[in-house]
């Protein structure tokens, strides 16, 4: 295996056009007459677009790390921007404590007694695991902020948990007809008010993210990753409850109680929260390309219609049975997955394939914008926008001790490719041309490391 084809970083690299470095404002430039196709979730205006700053002459400020940073009003619009995030954040941590404490807690605690949640807790982990273990693989591209990813788990597993809490009793008596049977009130519940109520609580959460961090969400990749871990926590809470409910109840049978509502919620369902609520995620995905805030709540609603759908298809797994003469909750639960949750998780990996090709190729497509102003060799757009480009040269950078450097780089550059994406849609342009200068610097200086 050869190592990547690297440029002399002493080696002066010449623009292919002669305008000066700097950042061209929208409208200070021609369109440029055969710009970089852009992926189709990156769609552009032709006549908005203006190309990528030159790379500096060798003695430009450009391309150095400076010793001493400037503050400047962009600098201190950012950190205004980054102040009311962490405070939004902050306060919405500390709702959904009140709410844990006050509130889900002693409902689970109702539910199943200290016995049940413990029980249900230490079940619980599983099917989160391997929810959290499927948006970790479906996130390898471009990583969210951990701590963006943190804030997306304690909104699904305390912030949603608390949200549907609230809105249910509102929901019961407004919607729920009169004179029905406990049973039938039951089924009720479970086809006609969890949809509805579950997935607008837990969709709150990637409205909040895409409206007050755009920073950090980019399009439909993205929303399917934060729906799949908020999905993750609002499963882990319910499941808890669930859990702990047939481990009270539990008589001389009370083993297998438990393991057929563990069967039906953690083996054979522990998707199922991810699939609805990655529709909402989704389609608010695509409206954050756009960036603007009332595309991006318009999309929240029209997310919640196939969310709330597929929501309702699965809860209504009993009615199926009975009208089948199916016998037993886990037979109707096992029917449903046969014939309506396996075709729908084949669907969700093939539009899960085809999102990260997408993303793939638009990350092609921004950086070889750069590349043709003498920011990076075709070899390494390559390496940083393919699979096979990035495993390559981790392989090389891991036998010659360099692996962690590699790593930041591949990094940095697709945050370069996706900031320059925000820039061209006009989003928070000036912040973004700060990052931009930043993400440069900074690949310029990490370069000489990953060489050695």
């Amino acid at each position: 295996m050869t190592s990547p084809q690297w440029p002399d970083p002493n080696a002066p690299r010449q623009p292919q056009q002669p305008e000066p470095a700097g950042f061209p404002q929208p409208g200070s430039q021609p369109p440029a007459p055969n710009p970089a196709s852009p992926a189709w979730p990156g769609q552009l205006d032709q006549a908005g677009y203006f190309p990528a700053p030159n790379f500096p002459a060798p003695n430009s400020h450009f391309g150095q790390v400076p010793l001493q940073p400037v503050w400047t009003a962009q600098q201190a619009k950012r950190t205004t921007t980054s102040l009311n995030l962490i405070l939004l954040i902050g306060i919405t941590c500390a709702v959904a404590g009140l709410l844990g404490v006050f509130l889900i807690l002693p409902n689970l605690y109702h539910s199943g007694g200290l016995a049940g949640m413990t029980i249900g807790f230490i079940l619980s982990l599983f099917p989160l695991t391997a929810v959290l273990l499927t948006a970790y693989f479906i996130d390898r591209w471009e990583p969210e902020p951990k701590w963006m990813l943190g804030f997306a788990l304690l909104w699904g597993a305390l912030g949603s948990i608390g949200t549907t809490l609230l809105i249910q009793p509102v929901w019961v008596a407004v919607f729920r007809p009169k004179g029905l049977s406990p049973a039938m009130a039951d089924q009720w519940l479970a086809t006609f008010e969890a949809p509805p109520v579950e997935e607008f609580s837990k969709g709150l959460g990637i409205l909040l993210i895409a409206l007050f961090a755009k920073k950090y969400f980019d399009g439909p990749l993205d929303g399917v990753v934060y729906a799949t871990v908020i999905a993750a926590g609002f499963a882990f809470t319910e499941n808890i409850q669930y859990f702990g409910r047939a481990v009270a109840e539990a008589t001389d049978d009370g083993a297998l109680s438990l393991g057929i509502s563990f069967l039906a919620r953690g083996v054979f369902s522990p998707f199922g929260h991810a699939l609805y609520t990655a529709c909402t995620g989704l389609i608010i995905g695509f409206a954050a390309r756009k960036g603007k805030t009332g595309q991006i709540i318009g999309a929240f609603f029209l997310g919640l219609i196939p969310a709330m759908y597929l929501h309702m298809v699965w809860n209504s797994a009993p009615l199926l049975a009975e009208v089948n003469d199916i016998p037993g909750y886990l037979g109707a639960i096992f029917l449903q997955s046969a014939v309506y949750q396996f075709p729908l998780i084949v669907l969700w990996v093939v539009g899960l394939v085809f999102l990260m090709r997408s993303e793939a190729k638009l990350t092609h497509r921004r950086l070889t914008e750069y590349r043709e102003q003498g920011w990076f060799t075709p070899e390494e757009v390559n390496m940083v926008a393919t699979q096979s480009g990035r495993r390559t040269a981790t392989a090389w950078a891991k036998r010659v001790g360099r692996e962690a450097v590699m790593k930041r780089f591949i990094r940095r550059a697709t945050t370069l490719a996706y900031t320059r994406q925000r820039i061209l849609t006009g989003k928070n342009l000036e912040q973004n041309q700060l990052d931009e200068r930043q993400l440069l610097d900074e690949l310029t200086a990490l370069r000489p490391s990953v060489l050695g």
